[in-house]
């Protein structure tokens, strides 16, 4: 008698289950790393902007409220892809200028497109002093420029 070679359909259903349940393991935890490495992306821009505000400041004595005067976008504000490339059109982060208290200056990394899901890093902020921080979604929604004072933020790397 020959023998029938291959898997029963019980034996498949058992291993799709499987990889079913393993994958809805993994999914959430690498949509988190993706998450994590576009908060990258946005608070290297705002290092890289708050660099050339304070050689800005060196010459001129006062920051620039449009980033046109740094040569990096045009107006108060511009937009990130993944890969950290300004644009005109939204991309994950819009990077923008706020006056700051007395002669500081404060630079926000707001989550847009894609990245709006992250609720817990809405915000991100950068001021001229040094001090960063993060804002979720739900403070934001609150208002509009809220901003905590500085701390320690799981949002900066």
């Amino acid at each position: 008698m020959i023998r029938a070679r291959g898997f029963s359909l019980l034996e498949l259903l058992v291993v799709l289950v499987l990889l079913g349940w393993l994958a809805t393991l993994a999914l959430p935890a690498f949509q988190e790393q993706i998450l994590r490495a576009r908060r990258v992306v946005a608070t290297t821009a705002l290092w890289e902007l708050m660099l050339r505000q304070e050689q800005y400041f060196t010459r001129h004595r006062r920051y620039a409220m449009d980033l046109s005067s740094l040569g990096v976008g045009h107006g108060d504000h511009f937009y990130l892809d993944a890969h950290g490339r300004r644009q005109e059109e939204p991309g994950i982060y819009r990077i923008s200028v706020a006056q700051g208290e007395a002669q500081t200056l404060r630079l926000l990394a707001t989550a847009v497109g894609r990245q709006a899901r992250d609720h817990r890093c809405a915000r991100l902020w950068l001021d001229s002093t040094g001090a960063h921080g993060s804002v979720t979604r739900e403070a934001l929604a609150d208002a509009a420029e809220s901003v905590p004072a500085a701390g320690k933020s799981a949002c900066w790397p």
